[in-house]
């Protein structure tokens, strides 16, 4: 061995061992030992995403493994130890830091980019491993795939070594001139003074690390090619030296076009389908056969700050480096730029960050729901993929989400005869490491009212928090803001005719550790409900976030344990005896007099429609696509009923169509052919009423029909926003107590009720004397008992049937009542009733006291300030929920004295659209530069680097916490 390879061999073991030595004592002795124990603890428990810990894992590990095959297989060979270093080590460390602090969510085309650096990695080692054994006695089919193999070895070398050029020329530069320059002594001495011997090491591993980085592509390149090479040297003696070149550029261009297609990026057809609104029917449906390519092309753009490094267009860090500092001329900088991009082009979006707010847009427009709640699994697995910290609410992206065990359910009813108390006991279990909400929306009978719900951290009755009924608004923005400060509130909300919202939080987060005490938040809710024939009537979920429910669930009925529940609730829960309706007289507030009086419903009956004059609004947006054929029913069943054709019931319907080239009325229904309906883009019922309402021309009639689906709430605008898509529409703005001049009906296809209404439709929808129906059964009972009933004194009647009882409003001293007609027969007037049940001082005053909302907020409206604090009033008095009154559980003092200012502003009704997405923070774009540091500056930034490492690591123990 000559002298200089001697010095070569020595100046190759001080590297490897010296670097791999000064690793492992900063990580075993300095970093894993303080947080060692808290990292792995944290990944067992699912604290770190899989990606991120992965990552992690492999940063950590590969200097171990590497250092152990050294010493088992490379230790006597200099020269091979050295082509193991840079041909292995460090490009898989390498890798692992550039996928733990850059790379995120990979698409398709940078995932082929990384499989394919791995693949080459391997099969470099297996040569080195392999080194010096002919190719002779190998099974052709493994030559063939080691050719394959050494084809990516020899592009992976030239690829790598081409991109880290860019980098390497200006960092040896500003090594240069930051090593020339003392301004890093200072901080150079406050890193020692403060950081002590560890600072001190990590400073020679970083100035160690860029050294070697400088050596990378010249190497990398080298030992690559040079290894490729000699295998298809083997190869070629073997098989021929024209079969060997013939094989290398086969997989040169396989992998190359394989590449190309995996590019391919979906987002720009998707926005150019949808860059023009379809005119036409026919244009209509060419757009929607493209529906899978437009969603994953939204769904492509919206998360591409997650999926992609930077964008083309704003990726000019290289132009910056080698213009604004190395000085090279524009044209020159600009153009090393362009070959970069080329370079990167699999982990650059090929579009604007613009393009983020347009796909959202453009999916709700197109697909008639959110794009948060449509592509939720995909928008979750992109945020795993980051440190992104969701926001504390329970969003759209968090529906189905299993985040917090139900842990314990129960059920408690008191019976009063035809009515009773029920209590919904529930205690949550958090199984992350930050606190979480819980969500649910589920619907309760007409007539049921709620009546209270309390927080508490224990079984303790008397230690839990108590609810305060206050203006809807009020409650809400007072919630809102208690969440983002991570306070403890709780929610009731009513969002619709029988639906309702809960939320409380926070859950507290999971704690680690087999001894660690786990935190639980209870939660109770009270209603009192009518009996049904089947039984007691339970909630009946619509829609719940993050909570989920599983065989740990303990779940009891009235004290007894049950094991046969199937979902939140079963839907009834049998009474213990079955009573016979009674009516109910309730004196409320020593001014009104309630009498609600039992009947049984009579069977459909087609031929009670006569003499209605109705508007019949279609809904046809993308999601009635689903349900297409129950819409082509409903229409031919309107059409035997109100067709011009159909003398006997004398019977009038007009259609309505919006947004469309169509758009306009059709006086006849046997004109319309509804198995010709395009379902495209999306209609909210705000727009299709303000339409209907600057369409009708001055237009009564007896009832609007409006037939849809469940729809999408989150979409919905708030009251004042509602009409600013169309500046026409602006005399139609849905407010007063009537806007349709008609009870407004809504009849959901597919057998689901909307989770929630925007408040100026639920308004209009009580306002109007209206209802919710999912079935032709419930709009037939609307129509029948649309015109309501008359009485010969001041008696009103509120309501002609909810759940089986009529309610009728008296003065309430008043000593008779007359006989009340009602479209299935005679109501008695309650003095000569011998059943009348007494009811001022029991809890039936609390059902009565919410129909007496719902039926003053129909006779005197809610247009005026002073009405709705008239209604609130009601519901503060009996502690009821209502449309207009929600209940609230705050925890201190100064919630509630912000709940007093709240309940004070003129908006304390004025309740906005819980849109439910979540603001997700947009990950930095680490390509994109505006000026680029001074030379001594890097050395700082090298320092100041380990600092960094250390603050935002505890920072992340804070608030995972791990």
């Amino acid at each position: 061995m000559t002298r200089l390879q001697r010095l070569r061999s020595i100046a190759t073991h001080l590297v490897f061992w010296g670097w791999n030595s000064i690793f492992l004592l900063i990580v075993f002795a300095g970093i894993l030992p303080a947080v060692g124990a808290d990292l792995f603890q944290g990944l067992v428990a699912g604290a770190v995403p899989y990606s991120i810990a992965l990552s992690l894992s492999g940063l950590l590990a590969v200097p171990v493994v590497c250092t152990l095959l050294a010493l088992f297989r490379f230790r006597t060979n200099s020269r091979q130890l050295g082509r193991f270093f840079y041909g292995v080590e460090a490009p898989l460390f390498f890798l692992c830091i550039v996928r733990l602090f850059l790379l995120r969510e990979l698409p398709t085309g940078a995932l082929f980019v990384v499989i394919t650096v791995l693949l080459a990695i391997a099969v470099f080692l297996v040569s080195l491993w392999r080194e010096g054994q002919e190719l002779k006695g190998e099974h052709p089919v493994r030559s063939w795939f080691t050719l394959s193999g050494q084809t990516a070895v020899f592009w992976v070398g030239a690829y790598s070594s081409l991109v880290l050029l860019f980098y390497v020329v200006p960092v040896a530069v500003w090594l240069a001139i930051g090593a020339v320059s003392l301004d890093w002594l200072v901080g150079l001495k406050d890193a020692i003074i403060h950081g002590g011997v560890w600072a001190f090491l990590s400073l020679i591993l970083f100035g160690f690390s860029a050294t070697l980085f400088l050596g990378m592509p010249v190497a990398m390149c080298w030992m690559y090619v040079r290894q490729s090479g000699s295998y298809l040297r083997q190869f070629g003696r073997r098989f021929g030296p024209a079969t060997a070149v013939g094989g290398f550029i086969g997989a040169s261009v396989a992998g190359t076009i394989a590449c190309l297609l995996l590019q391919q990026q979906p987002a720009a057809r998707a926005l150019e389908l949808l860059s023009s609104p379809p005119q036409t029917d026919i244009e209509r449906q060419e757009i929607l056969a493209e529906s899978s390519t437009i969603r994953a092309g939204l769904r492509h753009a919206y998360l591409s700050s997650y999926r992609y490094l930077s964008t083309t267009a704003e990726n000019n860090h290289i132009f910056a480096i080698y213009h604004l500092y190395m000085g090279l001329q524009e044209e020159v900088s600009a153009e090393l730029q362009k070959v970069y991009n080329r370079l990167m082009a699999p982990f650059l979006y090929d579009g604007s960050r613009e393009d983020i707010e347009g796909a959202e847009r453009l999916y709700a427009e197109f697909f008639d729901t959110s794009i948060q709640k449509g592509e939720r699994q995909a928008i979750r697995t992109a945020l795993q993929s980051t440190f992104n910290r969701e926001e504390a609410q329970a969003g759209l992206i968090n529906i189905d989400r299993q985040l917090v065990l139900l842990k314990q359910q129960d059920i408690s009813i008191e019976e009063h005869d035809d009515w009773a108390d029920v209590e919904l006991h529930e205690r949550y279990q958090n199984q992350t490491f930050q606190d979480e909400e819980i969500f649910y929306s589920f619907s309760l009978p007409e007539s049921a009212v709620l009546t209270g719900v309390w927080l508490g951290n224990s079984d303790r009755l008397e230690d839990r928090f108590k609810f305060r009924v206050s203006p809807r608004g009020a409650a809400q923005q007072v919630y809102n803001q208690e969440v983002r400060r991570q306070v403890d509130p709780a929610l009731l909300e009513q969002v619709g005719p029988r639906q309702y919202r809960l939320r409380a939080f926070p859950i507290p987060a999971k704690q680690i550790g087999a001894d660690a005490e786990q935190p639980e938040l209870q939660l109770w809710m009270t209603y009192r409900v009518l009996q049904a024939e089947q039984g007691w009537p339970l909630p009946t979920l619509l829609e719940h976030r993050n909570i989920y429910w599983s065989n740990q669930t303990e779940r009891t009925r009235q004290g007894t344990i049950s094991s046969t529940v199937d979902g939140w609730l079963e839907d009834y829960i049998p009474a213990t005896h079955l009573y016979e309706p009674k009516a109910h007289e309730v004196n409320l507030l020593d001014q009104y007099k309630l009498i609600a009086t039992p009947f049984r419903l009579s069977s459909p009956n087609e031929q009670a429609l006569s003499n209605l004059r109705m508007a019949v609004l279609l809904d046809r947006s993308y999601s009635m696509g689903a349900h297409k054929t129950e819409a082509a029913q409903a229409i031919a069943w309107l059409t035997s009923q109100f067709s011009d054709a159909n003398t006997d019931t004398n019977n009038e319907a007009d259609l309505y169509l919006f947004d469309r080239e169509d758009a306009g009325m059709i006086d006849d229904l046997a004109d319309f052919d509804a198995t010709t309906i395009v379902n495209y883009g999306t209609s909210q019922l705000q727009d299709m009423l303000a339409s209907f309402q600057h369409m009708r021309s001055g237009k009564d009639y007896d009832a609007v029909l409006v037939i849809t689906d469940a729809g999408s709430y989150e979409l919905a605008r708030d009251p004042d926003l509602a009409t600013q898509a169309d500046p026409n529409q602006a005399d139609s703005t849905l407010t007063g107590p009537n806007p349709t001049n008609a009870p407004l009906y809504i009849w959901h296809l597919g057998g689901e009720l909307p989770a929630a209404y925007d408040d100026d439709t639920l308004d209009t929808i009580l306002t109007s004397r209206g209802g919710v129906a999912t079935d032709i059964r419930g709009v037939l009972s609307f129509l029948e008992f649309q015109a309501g009933v008359s009485s010969e004194d001041d008696s009103v009647v509120l309501f002609p049937r909810v759940d089986d009882y009529s309610w009728l409003l008296t003065p309430a001293h008043s000593e008779t009542a007359e006989i009340v007609n009602t479209p299935d027969g005679v109501i008695q007037s309650p003095d000569s009733r011998t059943d009348i049940v007494e009811s001022s001082d029991d809890g039936f005053a609390a059902i009565a006291a919410r129909q007496l909302i719902l039926g003053l907020s129909r006779t005197e409206g809610t247009s005026e300030l002073v009405q709705l604090d008239r209604l609130h009033e009601i519901a503060k008095t009996y502690e009821v929920v209502s449309p207009y009154s929600s209940m609230i559980v705050l925890v201190n003092e100064r919630q509630e004295q912000e709940l007093d200012a709240a309940e004070a502003a003129s908006d304390r009704f004025d309740r906005e659209v819980e849109s439910g997405e979540e603001t997700l923070q947009q990950p930095h774009d680490p390509l994109a530069v505006s000026g680029v540091p001074e030379p001594e500056e890097w050395m700082l930034l090298g320092l100041v680097a380990i600092a960094l490492s250390i603050v935002g690591w505890r920072r992340w123990r804070e608030e995972a916490p791990i």
